[in-house]
């Protein structure tokens, strides 16, 4: 769902710049317009993430994320990347998959 979505927002970004050239253009837009239109594109594309870090504070993790997160914080003082990586994995062994593996394996989602 989360790539749709940002599929989405993505062209809806680049059609509103697309076709808001050509009206600047042909005076449909004055400058002024077309500022703001990419001026609003910009701002919304800034305060996102601060927004939703904010609005996840108030969701209630599972356990398998907050292992994943507390994983992940241990692994951050160690200086070792662990951002392509999921818990779980399809073959039993115990140790750390990269997520495309689990999924591509059959592997937990």
């Amino acid at each position: 769902m989360a790539p749709i979505v940002l599929a989405v927002a993505i062209f809806g970004k680049f059609t509103g710049a697309y076709l808001g050239a050509p009206g600047l253009r042909l005076g449909i837009l004055d400058t002024n317009s077309y500022t703001i239109i990419v001026l609003v594109a910009v701002v919304t594309s800034v305060m996102a993430p601060p927004l939703l870090r904010m609005a996840m504070k108030r969701v209630e993790y599972t356990e398998e994320e907050q292992l994943r997160l507390s994983d992940r914080a241990e692994a951050d003082t160690r200086g070792k990347d662990v951002s392509g990586w999921r818990h779980g994995t399809s073959d039993g062994d115990g140790s750390p998959q990269p997520y495309g593996a689990c999924r591509s394996r059959g592997g937990p989602r």
